[in-house]
């Protein structure tokens, strides 16, 4: 996933256009492949009934039109 941004007013790691998160990464293809990895086990989660972390993410990301 790409993304547009203005390094000097968004809130990205210095000399990257990665953007700062709570993992410390500053590589994007390496945030890319975290966040991943997080959607599949949240999405695992909740077939057993575990919604909460997939909720988070598709509060995040997900918006109504």
């Amino acid at each position: 996933m790409s993304y547009e941004i203005n390094t000097l007013t968004a809130d990205c790691y210095e000399g990257t256009t990665c953007l700062i998160n709570k993992f410390g990464i500053t590589n994007e293809k390496q945030l890319e492949n975290i966040e991943a990895d997080y959607l599949m086990i949240s999405t695992i989660q909740a077939a057993h009934g575990i919604t909460d972390n997939l909720i988070k993410i598709f509060s995040r990301y997900i918006y109504k039109i």
